[in-house]
């Protein structure tokens, strides 16, 4: 019959500090018979599981526990079991019962490894692993409410079974990178960039586009976190990548490029910034035309680092022809050309023209009310 869920509880724990009978004699002559035993639930559990009755395959797994836990509070075959129990749970999507298998398997599993240190797989079974592994998948794609929690019980059991040399660790690592990046989260994106990107410059060639994005990615991290010594170096690699004879990614190196000059500007590193952004202005131009929007984004970067050097005379002919740009794509008084327009009030003010700024301010206003006109509408 099932435990219920907290006498499940209440087994566990008893089970990971029973017996210190080791192997006696008496022990040693039931070994084998409660061996057998264990290996026959388990092998019913797999049967079931393979038909994808999950629960049936609990059930089985959950009656294998006693004599698995039999064999030692932390032997191979009690903790196989508890991975499998707890596997046949996410497929179910019974999380938080789950939850009990895996933080015992988890503790279990550490200090068996720190035990057995000097052991080949510091003491675990393949049996034991392929159960682990089988449960990273299923928490991986586990398509539960706190995805993020998933993935991160994944990559735990695959640190545990193989450490960095996993050959799932840079998937399950990229999967939290982009969770966290997509919701503007640096912080907590950053260690799992660190350590994919870690894992990924001694595995992959120097001139895989991979790695590029990856360098490309910690960039963007780092520099939103304030560390723009690394966001440089890291967005530097990520040129290098894409602008290698292998790659040739032209237009992805120049997109670096402008991130690089933004970096590079809050760097205060000026003159650099300036150089950088105007070459990939220059790209941008060449490609699509000195009309098109593409550069836009861009050649503000630079008119930026130009009025940072007070240079408005220079910053203002970039912004008038952004905003052209604009207007001849996407016509007058767009939300588009918000931006720009306040770049170059910004600009006007700056450098001392009163009467310009205030028909900057002037058209800003036009454009926002028009933009609230067209938000009451829907």
């Amino acid at each position: 019959m099932r435990r219920s869920h907290l006498s499940l509880v209440s087994y566990l724990v008893a089970s990971s500090i029973s017996s210190n009978l080791c192997f006696t004699g008496a022990f040693a002559q039931i070994a084998p018979q409660t061996e057998k035993q264990w290996q026959l639930l388990e092998h019913k559990g797999q049967e079931a599981e393979n038909k994808f009755d999950n629960e049936k395959a609990k059930k089985y797994y959950q009656q294998a526990l006693a004599p698995a836990a039999k064999l030692g509070s932390d032997s191979n075959q009690k903790l196989q079991t508890m991975a499998h129990i707890c596997n046949a749970c996410v497929m179910e999507k019974q999380i938080s019962e789950a939850e009990t298998y895996y933080l015992a398997l988890i503790k279990l599993v550490q200090e068996k490894k720190t035990k057995n240190s000097k052991l080949k797989h510091s003491g675990l079974s393949d049996g034991l692993m392929s159960a682990m592994d089988d449960l990273a998948d299923s928490y991986f794609n586990c398509s539960s409410a706190n995805k993020i929690d998933m993935m991160k019980h994944a990559l735990r059991l695959r640190e545990l079974i193989s450490g960095d040399v996993h050959p799932e660790m840079s998937k399950n690592l990229w999967a939290i990178v982009l969770h966290y990046y997509r919701l503007k989260d640096y912080f907590k994106a950053e260690p799992y960039a660190d350590k994919l990107v870690s894992i990924d410059s001694k595995k992959l060639a120097a001139d895989d586009m991979n790695l590029g994005i990856e360098y490309q990615t910690l960039g963007t991290i780092k520099g939103n976190n304030l560390k723009y010594g690394d966001a440089e170096s890291y967005l530097r690699q990520a040129i290098a990548v894409y602008s290698s004879s292998n790659n040739m990614k032209i237009l992805e190196s120049n997109m670096v490029k402008s991130e690089l000059a933004l970096v590079l500007m809050k760097k205060n590193d000026l003159d650099k910034a300036e150089k950088v952004a105007g070459e990939a202005v220059h790209f941008f131009e060449a490609k699509y035309g000195k009309s098109a929007s593409q550069a836009v984004g861009t050649r503000n970067i630079l008119a930026s680092i130009q009025m940072k050097k007070k240079n408005y005379k220079k910053a203002q002919e970039n912004l008038l022809m952004s905003l052209s740009s604009l207007e001849s794509n996407f016509g007058i008084d767009q939300e588009v050309s918000l931006s720009t327009l306040k770049q170059l009030q910004t600009c006007y003010e700056k450098s001392g023209n009163a009467s310009k700024a205030k028909a900057m301010a002037e058209r800003i206003k036009r454009v926002e009310f028009l933009m609230s006109k067209a938000k009451s509408r829907n």
